[in-house]
């Protein structure tokens, strides 16, 4: 019987190693599992903090808007720079961009935003110079190519040379201020 005690013994101590040994493993494992999805959360957690500590770039006090307008009428860009208004410093590019949706958006930092639009009509440095009651006068184009009188001279039309003469009695077109006042002093 001494035998068979002692079998039975070994027998237990190896069930209960074996139960042991698995018991081991199934809890590991769960714990292994348990530890990677952890550490997984933290990565994301790095990640968001990560992208959220990067600033987000803002309008600042110093900066310019360069504000480039291309005329489709007389196929002439005018490029304007000015100083940045006091409402959109500290803007970001998203609110920036509903103060100026009508713009297309070229470059955006916080010292120099870039625009860019595009009209049908003429950019306003066109003029006529044509006779108007025996005098010179100066007639601005409108976006639609409309003369309007801005100015009649003291200068008349009768005292010019027969090639001005002919000239202001066709209508002069003139393109910028320079050469439109550089006409005019010829004819003084």
């Amino acid at each position: 019987m001494k035998k068979g005690s002692i079998v039975f013994i070994i027998i237990l101590i190896l069930l209960g190693s074996c139960s042991g040994i698995i018991l081991y493993k199934f809890t590991n494992r769960e714990s292994k599992e348990k530890v990677a999805i952890l550490a997984q959360k933290d990565d994301e957690k790095d990640m968001n903090l990560e992208v959220s500590s990067i600033p987000e770039e803002t309008i600042s006090p110093n900066a310019s808007i360069i504000k480039e307008i291309e005329y489709g009428g007389c196929e002439h860009t005018k490029v304007e720079k000015i100083d940045v208004p006091k409402d959109i410093v500290n803007l970001n590019e998203t609110e920036f961009r509903n103060f100026y949706d009508d713009w297309e958006l070229l470059n955006f930092s916080s010292n120099e935003i870039k625009l860019y639009k595009k009209e049908l009509g003429l950019c306003g440095e066109h003029f006529v110079i044509r006779d108007d009651n025996g005098y010179v006068c100066i007639f601005k184009l409108d976006e639609n190519g409309n003369e309007v009188l801005i100015e009649k001279t003291q200068v008349a039309v009768e005292y010019l040379p027969e090639i001005d003469y002919q000239k202001v009695k066709k209508g002069i077109n003139v393109v910028g201020m320079q050469e439109l006042n550089t006409i005019l002093e010829d004819f003084e």
